[in-house]
């Protein structure tokens, strides 16, 4: 019976590492929530961790929650890229159990040397990234190559983080913080504008009914440009002077907010709103979008030649990790683990609840801090509770899907 499940639940890496996203997500976020809500009241919640609690809830959204998704989702569609056996077995639980170590070691943190806990939560990405470099080598095309690339920025971006925590960065590692959301951004960015409009034009087919126009090469390529030049204008105007710095980035922001929107124009959003299991895909898309157009004006507010009411800028950037991440990953998990399971591309209530929770929490993180100025505190916390919840809700919805054998399997 053991022996049975242990092959079924690692016979495929959406498994084990989407149930350990959702998990993740629901702990960690309700750690925060906690963790600010006491604050609010003047008190607080000791942890086991070594650096400030904001900078632990930062790497582990990235390192954890987001390295999971991914790894989630990159051993499920490679092996559909490439044509090559997925990782299963003895090298899929190897993968589980560093990222186990990593986030156990990252937890405890205050009680170890930061030398062990910066090696265990690195060893985790070294083995993905050969595990999936040796599909992606075997394939004919070269088109997905670049992601090995873009998960070793991520495997550095991690180590850097960590050396900004002890101190050997000047900046606290905020550089390499912001330097990977960029590249998680990029990744969305060029997974969303694959999936999205094909899933959709799968549907429209199926339902008979007028699809909207191809897809404009010469669109994608500035769309995914814009982006790339987003997170390298972030990391060369640290040596320019303040407000030109953030003239610049502002600028190129406002370009990639254009033509994400367009893009989302162009692929018809609303002919495919009766089915929740892809309007969650264009609604985090949308949240991409927006998160850009946030972030320009929130640069454009902080340089102030134009005098606008201030945004802060960790405001419009968690409109791409709580809105963007935090839907297209409950879309992408929901969607993939129900396929894979023999079961009906369609999303329930439950799903869809979890999708507008989601939306509510990045909302409120965006907006509550300036309707509720007397207590800011208090909106994040809402706001990680309200994350917590939807990723309880899906868990509550998936693990029988995650974790029990059906007869279409």
């Amino acid at each position: 019976m053991v022996a049975s499940w242990y092959r079924f639940f690692f016979a495929a890496g959406f498994r084990p590492f989407f149930l350990l996203a959702a998990l993740h997500a629901a702990a960690s976020g309700t750690v925060w929530a906690l963790w600010l809500g006491l604050n609010s009241l003047g008190h607080d919640l000791a942890l086991p961790i070594a650096p400030p609690p904001p900078l632990w809830h930062a790497h582990e959204m990235l390192f954890g929650f987001l390295s999971a998704a991914l790894t989630g989702f990159l051993l499920t569609a490679v092996p559909n890229w490439t044509g090559t056996a997925p990782v299963k077995g003895r090298w899929l639980l190897a993968l589980v159990l560093l990222w186990l170590a990593g986030r156990v070691a990252f937890w405890l943190s205050g009680w170890l040397p930061p030398v062990a806990v910066i090696v265990a939560d690195t060893a985790f990405w070294p083995l993905l990234i050969w595990l999936i470099g040796s599909a992606l080598f075997k394939a004919p095309t070269k088109r997905n190559q670049p992601f090995l690339i873009l998960l070793t920025l991520l495997w550095a971006g991690n180590l850097a983080d960590h050396l900004g925590i002890i101190g050997v960065l000047a900046d606290g590692g905020s550089l390499a913080r912001q330097t990977t959301l960029n590249i998680i951004v990029l990744m969305m960015v060029i997974i969303g504008g694959r999936i999205t409009p094909t899933f959709s034009r799968n549907w429209l087919v199926n339902h008979q009914a007028a699809l909207p126009p191809e897809a404009l090469p010469w669109l994608e390529r500035a769309t995914i440009l814009s982006v790339i030049a987003v997170a390298l204008i972030d990391l060369l105007t640290t040596a320019l002077p303040e407000q030109t710095g953030l003239l610049i980035r502002a600028s190129i922001a406002a370009l990639a907010a254009v033509l994400l929107g367009y893009r989302l124009w162009r692929w018809q959003p609303w002919r495919i709103a009766a089915e929740p299991l892809l309007w969650v895909l264009h609604l985090g898309v949308g949240w991409l979008a927006l998160g850009f157009a946030l972030r320009a004006y929130a640069m454009l507010s902080l340089a102030g030649p134009l005098s606008l009411p201030v945004l802060d800028l960790t405001a419009a950037l968690h409109a791409h990790f709580i809105g963007a991440a935090g839907t297209l990953i409950l879309g992408v998990m929901g969607r993939a683990s129900r396929g894979h399971s023999g079961l009906s591309l369609t999303a329930g209530r439950l799903m869809s609840f979890s999708y507008l929770l989601a939306g509510c929490a990045a909302v409120v993180r965006i907006v509550g801090p300036l309707l509720w100025t007397s207590s800011p505190l208090v909106a994040l916390s809402v706001a990680g509770t309200l994350f917590s919840i939807a990723y309880a809700v899906f868990l509550y919805d998936f693990i029988p899907v995650l974790l029990i054998k059906t007869s279409k399997q």
